[in-house]
């Protein structure tokens, strides 16, 4: 194979990006040594995610993923230190790929994941999850990779 699952990601991502010229902050971003600084003064945020049983309505299954919406009634909450204010979650969905390097949305330094898990909350200041939708603190997504790893197993008989 001339190219690795990472280049074939990074291209793909690459070609999604360039369809996305002009409008800010889109998917997908290529999270890289260059776009962020590493300050050792800076803390670790604290996170505070309070869920409500039953809060999740519904879920939809897709090929390569999933997602699970809430409604109005929900009351499921995210703080953080670094946020401005309390955060609702509106939804949470995953992708993932068929193979272990190219499921992931976003990439680090050109890397892609096996897939990737989004918990999207909306700023409870707007009332409501459109009122937030043009708000540059509108909202705030929580990513987590993941990826697959093989291990080896031994089989013990006993």
């Amino acid at each position: 194979m001339a190219t690795n699952d990472s280049t074939r990601t990074l291209k793909k991502r690459k070609s999604i990006k360039d369809g996305n010229k002009g409008r800010k902050k889109q998917s997908p971003i290529d999270i890289t040594n260059e776009i962020t600084d590493q300050d050792g003064m800076l803390k670790a945020s604290k996170l505070q995610f309070s869920y409500t049983i039953g809060d999740l309505k519904t879920i939809e299954v897709t090929g390569q993923g999933f997602s699970c919406k809430t409604d109005k009634g929900c009351t499921s909450d995210l703080i953080a230190s670094h946020l401005p204010g309390v955060y609702r979650l509106w939804e949470f969905h995953a992708h993932w790929g068929t193979e272990k390097d190219y499921g992931s949305e976003h990439l680090i330094n050109g890397k892609g994941f096996s897939a990737e898990l989004h918990f999207v909350f909306w700023n409870k200041k707007y009332n409501e999850f459109n009122n937030c939708l043009n708000e540059r603190d509108g909202l705030t997504v929580l990513a987590i990779f993941l990826q697959v790893r093989l291990h080896s197993f031994i089989l013990l008989f006993v």
